[in-house]
């Protein structure tokens, strides 16, 4: 039989072509009253029992399946990510405000000064590097 033969036609009616694969998908095959189950519903258990153990330190990651460690590190970096511009907003008002409380005006002017020509001595050695090259 050619390949031609063997593929239905565009103008074949559109029943023929599905009529093996979306009997399911029918008004009459579908039960409304009985929705379909939430993926991981049959482990949502035991799920939950490990993520309270580990929150409360009874159990290791280490001690995870591989896939559960997988969906552990995807959850922890996805939420890591999300917060880090927070984090580090706030990383920098704190070193901000222990300079402030830990040194009179004279000092942090000195440190900033010393921070900031630090700085520019860094960019202008990385700059004049690549222009050289």
């Amino acid at each position: 039989m050619s390949a031609e033969k063997s593929r239905p036609t565009a103008n074949g009616a559109a029943q023929e072509l599905t009529n093996a694969t979306t009997a399911s998908l029918k008004p009459e095959h579908s039960n409304p009253a009985k929705p379909a189950a939430l993926i991981g519903a049959t482990v949502e258990k035991p799920l939950d029992a490990i993520l309270w153990k580990i929150i409360l330190g009874h159990a290791e990651l280490h001690q995870l399946t591989p896939a559960l460690f997988a969906w552990w590190t995807l959850a922890h970096d996805t939420g890591r990510a999300s917060r880090q511009a927070e984090i580090d907003r706030l990383s920098d008002e704190n070193d901000r405000l222990y300079l402030r409380a830990n040194n009179d005006p004279k000092q942090v002017a000195a440190i900033t000064q010393r921070r900031l020509d630090g700085h520019f001595e860094r960019e202008s050695e990385r700059f004049f590097a690549e222009v050289t090259r």
